[in-house]
């Protein structure tokens, strides 16, 4: 396909394909932070239902380090990787891969975990079934200095977008998204 020739005015459509690049770039970056402040440890029993009238409960144990992470389920014999994708308020959402006991388990679930102190609630599902519960251990902070940076990283994404009401909404998402209050977000 040949390319398109130039038109006048051509470079204020440049300036907006150039906005819109921009900002899908900064939104792939963004997630990336937002899941840094998410680590630590927590293990538990959890709950499944389906598929079907299938009821089960079981150890799961969860290991996150900011955007990525470990499931194992050590009594079904299977396990995986998490990979960060989102942030929506409190709730952080991972894609489960699992690398071993594919045979066992249904691979390609979605988790959500939302922090609760040290403890997260858990939740992974598929069409058909939902496994929750309440996973207790440690979770790491970060330092409040960390946590400022972060967000004023964020905000630097912001200031670059040249529509005001998406500047605010952008700021108003670092805000949420980094709230850095001492012993809640960070230490």
């Amino acid at each position: 396909m040949k390319a398109p020739k130039k038109k006048s005015g051509s470079s204020n459509n440049l300036s907006i394909c150039s906005a819109v690049v921009l900002t899908f770039a900064l939104l792939l970056w963004a997630p990336g932070l937002k899941a840094q402040n998410l680590t630590g440890q927590w293990s538990g029993v959890v709950n499944q239902t389906g598929p079907g009238s299938h009821r089960e409960s079981y150890p799961a144990r969860m290991s996150l380090n900011g955007a990525t992470g470990t499931m194992d389920y050590d009594s079904l014999h299977c396990g995986g990787q998490l990979t960060f994708l989102n942030k929506r308020g409190t709730v952080y959402y991972y894609q489960e891969s699992l690398t071993y006991g594919r045979d066992k388990c249904i691979d390609g679930g979605m988790v959500a975990v939302e922090p609760n102190g040290n403890d997260v609630q858990w939740a992974w599902n598929v069409p058909g079934v939902t496994v929750s519960g309440s996973l207790s251990g440690y979770r790491e902070m970060q330092s409040c200095n960390e946590c400022s940076a972060a967000r004023d990283r964020c905000f630097t994404g912001c200031d670059s977008n040249p529509n005001l009401l998406d500047r605010s909404n952008c700021v108003n998402r670092c805000n949420q998204e980094y709230p850095c209050v001492m012993g809640s977000d960070c230490k």
